[in-house]
């Protein structure tokens, strides 16, 4: 069975995407959003409620342990150590950064969903994420990962978009779960489509972020080692890791009080 709980991104494409696995999953209602600083919940839900728990999802996120499902399109681990099935990456086989999903999620569901979209939408949908960007940077890596996905190949290459839609006003935009309704009115305009939030109270929980070793919290990231990554996907406290370039990571530690 599809989750019907959601924790998704707060950028375009977190929203986005969650309204395309609604529309797929007319049940799901989103529960919380995480920034990679803190996560946000409705009513009473929590962390611990959320691992183990076959009906939430986190979307446009990967998760690295503790049994937290997750869905999005980072490499975690330099050797696919950490289990993410949900992941592009994972699924091939790709470890190399430099032949990483170069997309966003929102494309990932149109083609695992079979979304039909028309030509602007499409062009909306590569400006997410900088798809669009990276299409012309790494024109060869996108046109690999093209030939993996049948159906959005068959709306050929992005073309630049002109923006001149509401919701590219919403590029670089990071929402919450109060203030996301204008981003969700563009994506109405642009796609029919709506988001679903559960109702109740808001709670915040907040976490740590990490963009360096352990050893200099606040210093300047430094380039990591694959063994020095490994060690800290080890770490009973961590919560999610994406390498976002070579040997650099961006992590996040579970608050103390939450077990493993």
């Amino acid at each position: 069975m599809p989750a019907s709980k959601l924790v998704t991104h707060t950028d375009l494409d977190g929203i986005m995407s969650a309204a395309i696995y609604q529309l797929v999953n007319p049940g799901s209602e989103i529960i919380g959003t995480y920034d990679f600083k803190r996560i946000e919940f409705v009513g009473d839900w929590t962390l611990e409620k959320t691992r183990n728990n076959p009906d939430v999802l986190y979307l446009d996120l990967d998760i690295a342990r503790y049994g937290y499902q997750s869905m999005g399109h980072h490499i975690c681990s330099p050797d696919n150590s950490v289990v993410l099935p949900n992941n592009p990456n994972y699924h091939f086989g790709v470890t190399d950064l430099r032949c990483k999903f170069p997309m966003n999620t929102a494309l990932m569901l149109t083609e695992q969903y079979h979304i039909a979209w028309s030509k602007e939408q499409m062009q909306h949908l590569w400006m997410i994420d900088g798809a669009v960007c990276n299409y012309i940077k790494y024109t060869p890596n996108v046109l690999t990962w093209l030939d993996r996905m049948p159906f959005l190949n068959a709306y050929g290459p992005p073309t630049t978009p002109v923006n001149i839609h509401p919701v590219a006003n919403f590029c670089q935009s990071k929402v919450s779960l109060n203030t996301m309704q204008p981003m969700v009115d563009a994506i109405t305009e642009l796609t029919g489509l709506t988001v679903r939030v559960a109702p109740g109270d808001i709670t915040t929980t907040q976490l740590t972020p990490w963009r360096s070793h352990p050893a200099g919290r606040n210093d300047p990231a430094p380039k990591l080692t694959d063994e020095q990554i490994l060690t800290i996907l080890q770490d009973p406290q961590l919560f999610s890791l994406a390498i976002i370039n070579q040997g650099m990571v961006s992590y996040t530690y579970l608050p103390m009080q939450v077990g493993g």
